[in-house]
Order: C-alpha cells, then sequence, then structure tokens
C-alpha cells in the first residue's frame, strides 16, 4: 500500500490562483507602464527631479537648481 496521504483540496488550487494573481497584477502594471499613467500621479515631479539630482552627482547632497 503506498504511504502517502492525499493533499487537501485548498492546496491543489494555490498554483492557479497564484498564477491569476501574477497574470492580474502584471497587465495592471504593465498597462500603466506603457502609458505612463505614472508622470502625471501626485508628486511625480518631486521624485523625477530628485532622481535627475542623483544621477548628476550621486555623492553630492548640494544641488544649485534647488535654489533656483
Amino acid at each position: 500500500m503506498p504511504d502517502h496521504q492525499e493533499e487537501p483540496a485548498t492546496r491543489r488550487g494555490a498554483p492557479r490562483l497564484l498564477l491569476l494573481a501574477l497574470l492580474l497584477t502584471g497587465s495592471y502594471h504593465g498597462t500603466l507602464v506603457l502609458t505612463r499613467a505614472y508622470r502625471g500621479a501626485d508628486g511625480a515631479g518631486a521624485l523625477q527631479f530628485l532622481a535627475s539630482a542623483y544621477a548628476r552627482h550621486p555623492l553630492d547632497p548640494w544641488d544649485d537648481r534647488w535654489y533656483g
């Protein structure tokens, strides 16, 4: 006789639910990235400014553009 136990019903559907969740998440966020919807988001301008300041001088906290 085989010495294994039957998996519960909730564990059998877990990979399908995970795949569905990843598919839905990827399609939603992929659409936002492809349409560049994040550019008009609240606070996006400040984050883009900080990113460009860091890209110009990564270790220098002083940026003349702050005091324009």
